[in-house]
């Protein structure tokens, strides 16, 4: 006999059927639902974030690596800034030792590419301490010199590579116009220094040049060149070839009829390989009309013996008031002619020939009123002028033609 299923038999059966199936249909309703409201409703994070905040910010010190990386200070050199997207997009970098507390100066600061910088100061209990980032300015090491009772501050630091690197110290003065120097190295990056020599004991090592001028330049771990002002056309110039613990003075012919009182300066040298390279000089002298010249020596054997080249004259004793020389082919004076009018001094050869620019895009020149802060190309072409104005106001302006015109930028800062 055939059975028949019952109207609650088989709902039953049915209702069985569902239970076994609903958690999966749930589910995947709750996957689909989560997947649109995904597509929908921004996230958390999406939604607190909201347009970066920035403000506009004087730049006073300006350190391109590049195009597009650099460093920079504020008008009163109290905040450092670095940046990954050329001059005018700052990120607030300086480290929480100089936010925290009052009265840290800043005495000298190097930056050796986009990553690494280094800054000398002395805290507000006088101690003297450098600050080290190898991350861009996202943190920042502290050494200090606890066991140098007798110097006054950092005068300049440089690296050649991570690890190795130089300090120098302002180690007081010992006559008018002359201060002593002691120099450190370190091989390990930082973390130990060693003293190469202090002039405070033995003055015969380097003598010192004027006002505290000497600036020391290395091409490598053992090679160096200390350069300073000097009198009555005499250049000043010593080479190392230990790594800065002996030096020897260069032979340099004297530049004829640079004034007996007046100051020579020298920059560099600029090496365009081991043998061949340009020491760039400015000078004031006591013939023609009496006004500074920049000129050039030129060596072929290594810094032996060194020869001297053209001069570009001066309308004007502002009219080289900031230099910068890249390599040994590349340099730039800026100032102001006798007109009181901006002037631009080039050279692409060495100092052989000098090529004088008057640049337009400017603010409206004013040589009583403005300094010429800081002037730095990145090559022949590129570079930066930063112009200190009546106002006391820091403008920056940017050149892609060789200085021949500028435009002004609006650096901010996040």
């Amino acid at each position: 006999m055939q059975l028949l299923s019952s109207p609650a038999l088989a709902f039953k059966g049915r209702a069985t059927g569902w239970h076994i199936h609903f958690p999966k249909l749930l589910l995947v309703a709750f996957l689909v639902a989560g997947a649109l409201l995904a597509l929908l409703v921004p996230s958390a994070a999406e939604a607190k974030a909201g347009p970066i905040s920035t403000q506009p910010i004087q730049i006073s010190q300006l350190n391109m690596i590049d195009q597009q990386h650099g460093w920079a200070f504020n008008q009163d050199q109290t905040r450092l800034y670095a940046t990954q997207q050329g001059p005018e997009h700052w990120t607030d970098v300086t480290p929480s030792l100089l936010t925290t507390t009052t009265n840290n100066t800043i005495t000298a600061t190097f930056f050796l590419n986009a990553t690494h910088g280094y800054l000398g100061i002395v805290t507000q209990d006088n101690v003297i301490e450098m600050l080290s980032t190898q991350d861009g300015g996202k943190t920042w090491q502290t050494t200090a010199f606890p066991t140098l009772t007798d110097v006054v501050n950092i005068h300049q630091i440089t690296f050649t590579d991570p690890q190795h690197g130089w300090i120098s110290f302002n180690a007081g003065s010992h006559q008018p116009g002359q201060f002593n120097v002691l120099l450190s190295s370190t091989s390990d990056g930082g973390k130990s220094w060693q003293t190469l020599f202090d002039t405070n004991q033995s003055s015969t090592i380097l003598p010192m040049p004027f006002s505290l001028s000497c600036t020391f330049a290395f091409t490598s771990p053992l090679n160096g060149w200390a350069t300073g002002i000097w009198l009555a056309g005499d250049i000043y110039l010593y080479s190392t070839h230990d790594g800065g613990k002996t030096w020897s003075k260069a032979n340099v012919t004297p530049i004829k009829g640079a004034a007996d009182s007046y100051f020579t300066q020298d920059y560099g040298p600029y090496w365009q390989n081991k043998q061949s390279g340009t020491l760039f000089v400015k000078f004031d002298t006591s013939e023609g009309n009496g006004m500074p010249h920049v000129t050039a020596y030129q060596t072929h054997d290594g810094g032996k013996t060194w020869i001297l080249g053209p001069s570009s004259s001066a309308t004007s004793f502002q009219e080289f008031v900031a230099l910068n020389f890249i390599n040994a082919q590349d340099g730039a004076s800026f100032g102001f002619n006798g007109q009181g009018q901006y002037v631009l001094h080039t050279t692409s050869t060495a100092g052989r020939t000098w090529l004088v620019i008057n640049p337009t895009g400017l603010i409206q020149a004013q040589s009583d009123y403005q300094v010429v802060s800081e002037l730095t190309f990145l090559n022949a072409r590129a570079g930066w002028v930063i112009i200190k104005d009546a106002q006391n106001n820091f403008n920056l302006f940017q050149t892609n033609n060789g200085g021949k015109s500028w435009s002004t930028l609006h650096p901010v800062a996040n």
